[in-house]
């Protein structure tokens, strides 16, 4: 009786777990539509970051906001840094600093928060782990058992996720949860071993992958960019298939040099930049000279494609008629960023006396002719945050 018991307890649960959802992907007939940023967001804010001879940003790589302070990763050739400004964008201080000593780094390939305990943590090329606090002080350093791509913090562990082929380099695994002194054992997880090459050779293509971050279901959105799996990782291990993406012409996984791919993203189908809100899975694809995003309505399944290409835009910004809004990553929960030239966004505002007519937020677009009333091509960017609907 007690084996039966058992049995049945495995069984209900089995049935109590909702499948993994397949998302089919086809541009050549999924429907098509236009997006519009006043039916998606619930609000949209403007930053122009500060312009300061210490903190000049050629190329934003990532954003991340905690309450009044945003943090943005930025890049250049042999010139990568972290910036800390406060949520009008004035500029505080960069944190770390470029060099070969004990606590500087040559390379910043991705950083995340500890929003409890005011502490950033960034990684380098070479394995790494760089810890500092908001005041800029460096608390300590450590090599890691792994030499990840990307990274996130989420219930006191960091998630570290290889790129694609460098999985030889922690022993045929893509994921690794680490603690962040480093003083528990890592959790190591997906084993890709039977795609482990002996090494990254030359013109290797690498695949960095994407940690995409914490999501409504207290866990970890992970998902390898040369595959079609979204997973959901806990601190613990646990490892739920969500979404797999079923892109049709899909390009083929045996893609190793990077003359392969270019030869032939010319014939099959590309995804990439995937992000998850709450309600939605956002993403694009790629198909020959032809450029597509998508929605996923999570709790619907109902699937939208807007041509890109066609439109010369993104999602639409009729909200306050400044630029369309390319989705560059989440900042926080549910809340996007997308960098903006400035002189293009005041040249948009005040291109036409009719834009205040096509913006359905009236004090939002005031607020943005403000904004750019004083720009200069010689400014840092702008960052357009827009928080989705729930």
């Amino acid at each position: 009786m007690k084996i039966i018991s058992i049995l049945l307890l495995i069984f209900l649960q089995a049935l109590s777990k909702n499948p993994v959802v397949r998302i089919k992907v086809n541009p050549d007939t999924d429907k098509e539509t236009k997006f519009y940023l006043s039916e998606l967001a619930s609000e949209v804010k403007y930053v122009k970051l500060e312009t300061r001879p210490e903190c000049l940003i050629p190329e934003v790589r990532k954003v991340m906001i905690d309450n009044d302070r945003i943090f943005v990763s930025t890049y250049a050739l042999d010139d990568e840094r972290l910036y800390m400004f406060t949520s009008d964008g004035k500029f505080i201080r960069q944190i770390g600093s470029l060099g070969r000593g004990p606590e500087e780094y040559l390379s910043m390939l991705d950083f995340t928060l500890d929003r409890e305990m005011d502490i950033l943590y960034f990684i380098d090329s070479f394995g790494k782990l760089f810890v500092y606090d908001y005041n800029g002080e460096c608390r300590w350093t450590r090599k890691l058992n792994c030499v990840p791509a990307r990274i996130t913090f989420h219930d006191n562990s960091l998630f570290l996720l290889t790129a694609w082929p460098f999985y030889f380099y922690n022993n045929g695994f893509a994921l690794t949860i680490s603690e962040p002194t480093g003083k528990k054992p890592d959790r190591v997880l997906l084993n890709r071993k039977y795609l482990a090459l002996d090494g990254p050779g030359k013109n290797t293509m690498v695949y960095p992958n994407m940690v995409i971050g914490e999501n409504g279901s207290n866990s970890v959105s992970v998902l390898e960019e040369k595959f079609d799996t979204l997973y959901h990782v806990n601190s613990s291990g646990k490892v739920e298939p969500e979404y797999v993406i079923e892109l049709a012409k899909k390009m083929p996984r045996d893609i190793v040099t990077q003359f392969e791919y270019n030869d032939a993203i010319k014939k099959y189908n590309v995804y990439s930049s995937i992000v998850e809100t709450d309600q939605f899975l956002i993403f694009s694809v790629s198909a020959g000279k032809q450029s597509f995003i998508y929605f996923c309505n999570k709790l619907t399944g109902q699937l939208l494609m807007q041509n890109t290409n066609q439109y010369k835009q993104f999602i639409y910004n009729d909200y306050d008629g400044g630029l369309s809004f390319k989705p560059g990553g989440l900042a926080e929960r549910n809340t996007l960023y997308s960098v903006v030239n400035s002189m293009k966004l005041k040249n948009k505002v005040e291109s036409s006396g009719q834009q205040d007519l096509v913006a359905k937020n009236q004090p939002a677009h005031k607020r943005l002719l403000s904004i750019t009333g004083n720009a200069d091509p010689n400014d840092n960017p702008v960052l357009m945050l827009v928080t989705f609907r729930q």
